[in-house]
């Protein structure tokens, strides 16, 4: 029997299967985005133009807040953990039994995983269904992209108020895609999810809208959602005193009879020291959140001026060098042949992405053909793809729509094996910018990724009876036991203070507030309708009964209701209702 070290519920190798199959994730080490629902060359007018289809838009918030937040100290060296010990399966094995090398940053990152996966999922969700920008002078890098790809319908939506300014116009946009059928689905679908700590999706959703009505009562700027997504992503992920950690493992390593107290340590730092720190120092933080993100972009690593960090960042120039030391040793341990450079590209947004077969002639032109629409791009090669000494070459590739952040750009890229053949703007129609050549050169491609994760979920195990498979189960245990009951005691912390009862844990373990609520279906509809509605601001009762086709009365009742019947079963009011208006205190 073998038992996978990399079980973790972060990353199971979901790019793993075949080029065909459809999917919608962010990879972890590469940082890539990865959906094939959509073929890139299809949607190239509404890239262009900045009319993306409003039924890519819960997709496209929810992964480029998975980016963003792995683009961080953090979040790169979860990647690095998992490239430690994928790089050299030899290795790997041969360390099983010392636990001193590889086989400890297995561990680790399934330790690191088991934590912050709920908080990961939560943010990602939080954007989807809450986060709207406010009066702050900063966005995050979804709202950023948001803007990017849809605000094309500013003129064109004649079903929206012509008197709305674009900013205006894109939280209208978010608003009304997020209250429509499709909203409404995806957000039941997450309240049947089960409370569990591999999942993570409820429970960290639920995490999440807790910190911020906390939060927002005691920094009332932080009731600007998209500001308090952007603040909470920084205060957990750019911490380099957590980044260190992981840095460790891979430099040097710990004793591996101190592995299941540094699982506890860990544990103790994220859930009980920094959340602590955030709630005791939120007003002294966010201002210094504010004053570094004006000055710089999110995801810095690299030694920087040390006055240009928060303190919550926990920076110092020897941090920062240990970070990047081992990043390089993780780098320079994977596999060239499949994983050419796991650091490069993890800035460039990814969108979406198909298989192709692509040709290269001896004229030095190529035509990609999309093998699932039949959908033709061709054009100049670039001079690196074309055949040494002259000659055709052709095989599978990939098309993909990037988008290259530091300018908000969006590219059609095309892949041959792992060669980048071409890059084309959508919008001026013209190929091989040098600029956007020399930002992509060396990004690993789709194929490399499918390789990549097939290594990782199909070699990458612990055997059985060895020392490390005894310490991976021990330490996964307890690291699953701890966050479970540190992300339930808080996420569901009724409005006195108390914990859940174990009736209602009981109930949503099986199947999350659907399962709760399974004898009153009208209050969980209701309960879905108004949190869409209020997502991440106070809705009126008169735009709430328009767009679900009731009276104000009804929607009076309904409140009424659902505040009753949830106190009830949860000891929470899901919300805060006033003369007119009503907003989200809970769900």
């Amino acid at each position: 029997m073998v038992y996978s070290s990399l079980h973790a519920p972060l990353y199971t190798g979901e790019l793993s299967g075949h080029i065909l199959a459809r999917r919608c994730n962010t990879d972890l080490i590469s940082n890539a985005v990865t959906n094939t629902t959509v073929d890139p060359l299809k949607i190239q007018n509404a890239l262009a133009t900045g009319c993306l289809s409003k039924e890519l838009l819960h997709p496209v918030m929810h992964e480029t807040t998975h980016y963003s937040t792995f683009l961080t100290p953090v979040g790169t060296m979860m990647g690095a953990l998992i490239v430690r010990p994928s790089a050299n399966l030899l290795d790997f094995l041969l360390d099983q039994d010392s636990v001193k090398g590889p086989a400890q940053a297995a561990i680790i990152a399934e330790v690191f995983s088991l934590y912050l996966k709920p908080l990961i999922e939560g943010l990602a969700l939080f954007a989807e269904f809450d986060a709207l920008p406010g009066q702050s002078p900063i966005i995050t890098t979804t709202s950023s992209a948001v803007r990017k790809l849809y605000s094309g319908h500013w003129k064109t939506d004649t079903f929206a108020p012509r008197t709305l300014s674009y900013e205006e116009y894109i939280e209208h946009l978010v608003i009304k895609t997020r209250a429509s059928d499709k909203g409404y689905y995806r957000k039941k679908l997450l309240f049947s999810r089960p409370l569990d700590i591999k999942d993570g999706y409820l429970l960290g959703y639920l995490y999440v809208k807790r910190l911020w009505c906390l939060l927002a009562s005691r920094c009332p700027i932080l009731e600007d959602s998209d500001l308090f997504l952007a603040f909470l992503i920084d205060f957990f992920f750019g911490d380099f005193q957590l980044a260190e950690i992981a840095a460790g493992t891979i430099l040097t390593g710990f004793q591996p009879g101190d592995l299941e107290k540094l699982t506890e340590a860990i544990g103790s730092y994220i859930f009980d020291k920094r959340v602590n720190d955030l709630i005791d120092h939120i007003d002294i933080y966010v201002p210094q959140y504010l004053s570094h993100a004006i000055k710089f972009r999110p995801g810095h690593i690299s030694a920087t001026p040390e006055t240009g960090h928060p303190a919550y960042h926990n920076y110092n120039s020897e941090r920062a060098t240990l970070v990047q030391l081992s990043l390089n040793i993780s780098s320079r341990h994977s596999r060239s042949i499949i994983w050419p450079n796991f650091m490069a590209g993890r800035h460039i947004l990814r969108l979406f992405g198909c298989p192709a077969n692509v040709i290269i002639n001896e004229t030095g032109s190529f035509s990609a053909v999309s093998i699932e629409s039949g959908e033709i791009i061709e054009g100049p090669a670039l001079e690196q793809a074309r055949p040494f000494g002259g000659g055709a070459v052709s095989g599978v590739g990939t098309i993909e729509a990037l988008m290259l952040t530091r300018e908000w750009r969006v590219v059609i890229a095309v892949f041959l094996g792992n060669e980048l053949v071409a890059l084309r703007d959508p919008k001026s129609t013209k190929f091989n910018d040098s600029d956007a050549v020399k930002e992509c050169d060396k990004l690993a491609p789709y194929l490399a990724l499918e390789a990549v994760c097939k290594h990782i979920a199909n070699e990458t195990k612990f055997s059985e009876n060895t020392r490390g498979v005894v310490l991976f189960e021990t330490c996964r245990r307890k690291a699953a036991d701890l966050a479970y009951s540190y992300y339930t005691d808080e996420a569901l912390q009724s409005d006195l203070g108390l914990p859940a009862s174990e009736s209602a844990l009981e109930s949503m373990n099986l199947g999350g507030l659907t399962n709760l609520f399974k004898e009153e279906p009208d209050i969980l509809a209701w309960l879905t309708r108004f949190s869409l509605s209020c997502g991440g601001r106070q809705a009126s009762f008169s735009e709430t009964a328009e767009h679900w086709q009731v009276d104000i009365p009804s929607v009076i009742h309904w409140l009424d209701k659902v505040n009753e019947v949830s106190l009830h079963m949860t000891g929470k009011q899901p919300f805060n209702i006033s003369d007119n208006t009503f907003g989200v205190s809970s769900f």
